[in-house]
């Protein structure tokens, strides 16, 4: 249950934005922090409270990595790792390209339930796998993509909609779109909120030729969760 949204930038980089929805029984995500994989390359990514993992990667290189749960029909959610696993395996990647490559030899050893990952480089250029549980399937990155296990069909149409409706895609625009709640739509919203699920969080990613920032803002719904972004550069 999240969405993903980016735009190439005039003269290189690119902006992303991802909402990512959990269930409320989650435990609470932890902010990104700095890291370094063993091969040296640094990254700031968050921390799922659960399994800890993440579902958003920056490195230097300035590549983003992200993964978004998917709930192909008839296909069972199990796995024997969990996928927020899958943004480190190629955390050293320096473009968008070699994810393919490194995520199928990642994949070797060990089972995912089905996912979608899209990956980013400082180039603008863009990839997106996507795993339904029996075969990995390798497409460009569309500049939107949202999963939602509650009635996927008619939540994804409703999203895709209002997407396609935007008069620009202005980080401006994009920053508004992961922001909207309509309190009817509930689980429709983008930024979601149902009985027993709501957005987390939105992280923003910005890269250029001489920045890579990741800011991170915990979607307030409720006084007592108010809080700063959190802002890391690398």
């Amino acid at each position: 249950m999240c969405t993903l949204t980016w735009r190439a930038a005039g003269g290189g980089g690119y902006d992303l934005f991802f909402n990512r929805d959990e269930r409320d029984a989650r435990a609470a995500e932890f902010p990104p922090k700095p890291g370094r994989t063993a091969g040296g390359t640094g990254y700031v990514a968050p921390e799922d409270g659960d399994h800890g993992g993440t579902w958003l990667l920056l490195n230097a290189h300035g590549v983003t990595v992200c993964v978004l749960n998917y709930y192909p029909r008839g296909v069972v959610e199990t796995g024997e790792e969990s996928r927020g696993r899958l943004p480190h395996l190629c955390a050293e990647c320096a473009v968008a390209e070699e994810v393919p490559r490194v995520l199928r030899d990642g994949m070797q050893a060990v089972r995912f339930a089905p996912f979608h990952l899209v990956a980013v480089d400082a180039a603008g250029d863009a990839v997106h796998l996507r795993w339904d549980g029996r075969a990995v399937h390798e497409a460009p990155a569309p500049e939107f993509l949202t999963s939602s296990s509650f009635e996927p069909v008619r939540v994804q149409a409703g999203r895709a909609e209002r997407f396609a409706a935007l008069a620009e895609r202005s980080v401006e625009t994009l920053r508004a779109f992961h922001r909207g709640h309509d309190p009817e739509a509930g689980a429709d919203s983008v930024c979601m909120r149902r009985a027993d699920a709501r957005t987390r969080s939105l992280c923003a990613v910005r890269v250029r030729a001489d920045l890579r920032e990741l800011t991170y803002e915990t979607m307030t719904w409720t006084d007592t969760e108010a809080a700063m972004p959190v802002v890391l550069r690398l």
